[in-house]
């Protein structure tokens, strides 16, 4: 046999195995129709393998895939498949693409159409499923697409009206940083350097320089670092050297003089003013006291009413109450607090330190009232832990509970026949790291009220113990806790009516139920803690 001939053999073999592939891609096409599509995709995938009619088996699996009615349907498979198809389909003579186009609809036009039916069934799906994970994947799946664009826009949408709703500083600040060519992004970002002033004047509006110090750790990318910043720093240093916590020492009066006038709008500067008129509080000089105040009241924003409060309050004469010693067998020159008294006045519960019949550091004592007279008090076994702090806090109407301080938490004890219980952690109202203390019992026994530093307080976190505000108190914020049918409440912060920045301490609430004493270094006053009075309307 001539070469000739074997070569018209291999030819003729070969437009036979081309023709049979092509018949069975088109028989592929009618098992389509017939949804038998186990039996199409075979074909498909066979054609595939052997590299023969890519385009149109590709299209074909395109329509597998996009078809919902087959159980194993993908969309992203079928935009796969259909993109792989049109390359293949660029390479074809334009004599086969008019073939493909006669025969199965194939054409540039409908290769647009098929890919711009899949992308909106999916863009649609991502958008129904107000997922911003699902617009990212569609975005990534479908790159450099209309739909893709219009994905990135209904995304950053979405997430900047999560971003209102939030509206805290932490997120508008992601949201520019994440989506930089967003179109919200501009206002976003004026939003952003807003809030971070209002931040900075969080943390030095107090004048403290650990504040400063605190927010330059916390924030180092703070885009207002500059000369203000340096000032408000220079200032701090000037009011940390003033030793605030410790004795006026009028030997620095002028540098006292020095730091109100020109830090008045920092907080350590009414606590300097305060300073300033103590040695004046303490000779009860109360005009002369009051004359300082109105040297510096100009210094200090209009809006700032503590000084008027002050000037008024030192020329009342109702000032300075009169107190005695409830008992020379319970007083020592050393340290007696927070009283208890049971509800008949009978018997007192007091905290002692540093007293020479102390056990720990601190401890409850009891001394009953017998013929009028104190006794001479003695500490309750049970209740103090040698090298702790102990203290009562209060006692039930019906005088069965009593609740008590210990080393951070409050407790409560039960009366039995056999004396008082064994402490036990009341519940709802001790957190974990944090300070609680100074809680007191409504009349009707139905509400608690405490003290604690937790970081949820009005203002920054300043733990309790640690110098803050020229005294040791921290951030201390009043929470009420109400007895409900499940037990004690979520405990609730009382606000900023009440609450401040700074401390608030023993709560007492009034048998009323509407008049609330309290004492605070945080509504202005003579320094230090005093007591103050609110009533419920």
């Amino acid at each position: 046999m001539t070469s000739r001939k074997i070569i018209i053999i291999i030819i003729f073999q070969l437009l036979v195995v081309h023709l049979n592939f092509a018949q069975k891609v088109e028989k592929a096409y009618e098992l389509l129709e017939k949804e038998k599509y186990s039996d199409a995709k075979s074909i498909l995938v066979k054609s595939i393998e052997k590299n023969k009619d890519l385009a149109l088996a590709r299209y074909g699996l395109a329509l597998l895939y996009a078809n919902e009615n087959y159980s194993k349907y993908s969309y992203r498979k079928a935009y796969r498949e259909l993109k792989k198809s049109y390359r293949s389909y660029l390479k074809l003579s334009n004599k086969k693409k008019q073939e493909y186009q006669s025969l199965y609809q194939i054409s540039n036009k409908g290769y647009t159409t098929f890919q711009n039916k899949i992308l909106d069934i999916e863009l649609d799906r991502a958008v129904a499923s107000q997922s911003v994970a699902k617009f990212n994947e569609f975005i990534e799946y479908y790159p450099r697409t209309v739909q893709a664009e219009e994905a990135k826009l209904l995304r950053n949408r979405q997430e900047y009206e999560k971003t209102k709703a939030e509206n805290t500083f932490e997120v508008y600040k992601a949201f520019v940083e994440k989506y930089p060519n967003a179109e919200e992004r501009a206002e976003a970002t004026k939003i952003v350097l807003k809030k971070w002033t209002e931040i900075y004047a969080n943390y030095a509006s107090d004048g403290e320089i650990n504040s400063i110090l605190e927010f330059e750790k916390k924030y180092p990318d703070y885009p207002f670092y500059g000369t203000s910043t340096k000032i408000d720093k220079s200032l701090a240093l000037n009011a940390f050297a003033l030793r605030l916590g410790n004795v006026f020492d009028e030997d620095k009066t002028y540098l006292y003089e020095d730091y109100i006038k020109v830090a008045a709008k920092r907080e350590l500067a009414f606590v300097a003013l305060q300073h300033l008129i103590s040695p004046k509080l303490k000779a009860k000089e109360w005009k002369a006291a009051a004359d300082i105040v109105k040297i510096y009241q100009p210094f200090f924003d209009a809006k700032d009413t503590r000084c008027q409060v002050l000037i008024e309050m030192l020329e009342n004469n109702s000032l300075a109450p009169k107190t005695e010693s409830i008992s020379d067998l319970i007083n020592t020159p050393n340290g007696e607090y927070a009283p208890v008294f049971t509800p008949n006045e009978e018997v007192l519960y007091f905290c002692g330190r540093d007293r020479k019949d102390n056990m720990g550091l601190e401890d409850i004592f009891v001394s009953r009232k017998e013929n009028n007279v104190w006794t001479k008090p003695l500490m309750i076994e049970g209740m103090n832990t040698a090298g702790a702090h102990e203290a009562p806090l209060a006692i039930s109407p019906d005088g069965n509970m009593m609740l008590i301080y210990s080393n951070n938490d409050i407790y409560y004890m039960e009366r039995t026949k056999m004396g008082w219980s064994k402490r036990k952690k009341f519940p709802t109202i001790n957190s974990r790291n944090f300070w609680e203390a100074d809680a007191m019992i409504a009349a009707d026994g139905q509400a608690i009220l405490f003290i604690s530093d937790r970081e949820s307080n009005v203002g920054n976190f300043h733990k309790f113990g640690i110098k803050y505000h020229a005294n040791n108190v921290g951030n201390t914020d009043i929470y009420v806790s109400t007895r409900t049918s499940e037990g004690w409440s979520t405990p609730v912060n009382l606000g900023t009516s009440i609450n401040t920045a700074f401390g608030e301490r023993s709560p007492f609430l009034h048998p009323d139920m509407k008049t609330l004493y309290f004492s605070s270094d945080g509504h202005g006053g003579f320094g230090k803690m005093d007591v103050y009075k609110t009533t419920r309307l």
